[in-house]
């Protein structure tokens, strides 16, 4: 089977339909439109995709308060990192960041904190000469929060005994929902994303060439429109049962990493291999791939040559149901062995930590 197939006849699946196909899914066992001042964003769909160019390091020791407040139209870059604020706050657990008068909530984790299973001397991704620490935003799908997603997946876990550092946010609305489509009236989460980031290198050493973000779902697709907007920040993103049409300038060609599964019946995996393709054409990789299998059931496409190093790897879980891949949800009726046991976690960091 060919890994991805020409199906230019495929249906493109809007944002209204992949909002409203999660959210009959989770009531039987989103929303939104995609707006005109935003054309590529009419070319969101059903899969997985896109990357990352983002970064910074901080000097400034964090606050007593796990409470920050900034304002969503700050421009200024925190300063590069230096040994002495390489460590820190190394505590574990929930924070907020208020953004324009909206109190918005995230889970932290760090190396050598509660939760890392290391310490902070641990690597995976070993850090900067200058002690910087990459980091990692994942995100949520829909009508779902920080804490059930990082149970679920165990990222913050996994990442920082790696050496990241990572924050998982809360989307707001009932149900939860990130504002893609940036919807008026509702939350900008591109803006809180931009502050939180801030906030998080201001606090911690982060390393500005390694920034990334992951998603699930519904923050699949948001991971790769993050990736794609200004001042294109992340230097790779992963989605996973969820894929986007990238909306990136020709400059910006972040590494992708998407893993789909063939069963899905929340966001169908017949669009993603033209989505995947489109990808690969924008990236200026050699459209034929390296196939290899990573575990029985699951078949890897491996686009290399691209510009800028970057890469584009699809992983296509055989009869793989709408539930991370190896997650603690993902052995549920009628999903495949794969798709139980495909530890998506540690293929997203094996992916991160190759980043260039």
């Amino acid at each position: 089977m060919a890994p991805v197939p020409d199906r230019r006849s495929a249906p493109i699946l809007t944002y209204r339909a992949i909002v409203h196909a999660s959210h009959r899914h989770r009531r039987s066992i989103g929303r939104r439109r995609i707006p005109r001042q935003h054309p590529w964003v009419a070319g969101l769909v059903v899969g997985l995709v896109l990357a990352v160019t983002l970064g910074a390091c901080a000097t400034s020791e964090p606050s007593a308060s796990s409470q920050a407040t900034a304002s969503a139209t700050s421009t200024d870059e925190p300063p590069a990192c230096t040994p002495t604020s390489s460590a820190g706050d190394t505590t574990d657990g929930a924070r907020t960041i208020e953004v324009d008068g909206t109190v918005r909530s995230y889970l932290l984790h760090v190396p050598g904190g509660a939760g890392s299973g290391a310490t902070a001397g641990s690597t995976g991704s070993a850090p900067a000469p200058d002690g910087a620490r990459p980091l990692i935003v994942n995100l949520h799908g829909h009508d779902g929060s920080a804490a059930d997603h990082d149970a679920n997946t165990h990222l913050g876990e996994a990442a920082s005994a790696r050496g990241y550092v990572v924050v998982t946010p809360d989307a707001l609305g009932e149900p939860s929902r990130w504002n893609v489509d940036r919807r008026p009236g509702d939350a900008d989460d591109l803006a809180f994303l931009d502050v939180l980031v801030r906030t998080v290198m201001d606090e911690q050493c982060i390393d500005r060439a390694r920034v990334f973000v992951a998603g699930s779902s519904l923050g699949a697709a948001f991971a790769g429109v993050a990736a794609c907007e200004p001042p294109y920040r992340f230097a790779a993103v992963a989605m996973v049962i969820a894929t986007v049409r990238l909306g990136c300038p020709d400059d910006v060609v972040p590494p992708v990493l998407t893993i789909r599964g063939t069963a899905d019946p929340v966001v169908p995996y017949d669009t993603a291999p033209e989505i995947v393709r489109h990808i690969v054409e924008h990236h200026g990789c050699d459209p034929d791939p390296v196939l290899e299998a990573p575990m029985p059931g699951v078949d890897r496409a491996r686009f290399g040559d691209c510009r800028a190093d970057a890469a584009v790897v699809f992983d296509t879980v055989h009869d793989g149901l709408h539930s991370w891949p190896g997650g603690d949800r993902a052995a549920i009726v009628g999903n495949s062995a794969a798709g139980a046991t495909y530890p998506a976690t540690e293929q997203i960091l094996d992916f991160f930590d190759a980043v260039p």
